[in-house]
């Protein structure tokens, strides 16, 4: 064995000890995140979990926490309908479109005995 000099030494105890705590702390993040994730997700009326028939891993949860904290912030989410319009497609006969009523357009009304109307966009 070389011998190494007491700064030397130091300098590579030095390196372990950031190493180590950079895994602690990166373990810490992933714990956080999965927690972080149920909390997001748990008012959630559908479930992508259970329809993709698996648990996301640590990672997935961490991305999904995160770009959720950058695009929506603290935004809360509203629980109750848009009014919505609804007119005939111009482009595909029979389709009817749908889009969120202004003051003057006459509102869709939707039978209770149905279960609700689901919009979704595409951007």
């Amino acid at each position: 064995m070389a011998n190494l000099s007491p700064g030397a030494v130091a300098a590579l105890i030095a390196i372990a000890v950031v190493i180590v705590s950079l895994y602690i702390i990166w373990k810490l993040v992933l714990l956080w995140a999965q927690r972080a994730y149920r909390h997001m997700v748990a008012k959630n009326t559908v479930s992508v979990d259970t329809f993709v028939q698996s648990k996301p891993s640590a990672r997935s949860c961490l991305k999904c926490v995160l770009l959720n904290k950058f695009n929506v912030r603290s935004m809360v989410p509203k629980y109750d309908g848009l009014d919505l319009t609804a007119y005939k497609s111009d482009k595909v006969d029979g389709l009817m479109v749908t889009k969120r009523a202004d003051s003057g357009d006459e509102k869709l009304k939707l039978e209770e005995s149905k279960p609700p109307l689901v919009v979704g966009t595409i951007r």
